[in-house]
């Protein structure tokens, strides 16, 4: 959920909100990073090179899940295509409705 613009916010002093980001008067992003960072969704992609068996669960499905008596093609062998050709296929996933609560500090 976005927090409105005009909602108060727990951020520091010099630190104001555009959209739901904090930002300082430069316009420098400011996250604390022991909670979630905030965005609505997000994309993601998994690639695995010169392995057996990568399994990459994410958000509860398979991004990768490959056989474990199959090698996967190395990095190398895909040449100047390689790092390009990585992308986050699996694209507006929402943000994870059940963040664990940040440690206590």
């Amino acid at each position: 959920m976005n927090t409105p613009t005009n909602a108060p916010t727990n951020e520091p002093p010099g630190i104001h909100l555009i959209g739901n980001l904090p930002v300082d008067a430069h316009g420098t992003v400011h996250i604390d990073t022991s909670k979630p960072i905030p965005f609505a969704e997000h994309a993601f992609g998994a690639a695995c090179y010169d392995t057996y068996g990568c399994k990459v669960l994410y958000d509860g499905r398979y991004e990768a899940n490959d056989p474990d008596d199959v090698k996967q093609i190395s990095s190398a062998s895909l040449g100047d295509v390689y790092p390009n050709n990585l992308k986050g296929n699996t694209i507006s996933i929402r943000n994870f409705p059940h963040f664990p609560p940040p440690p206590p500090r």
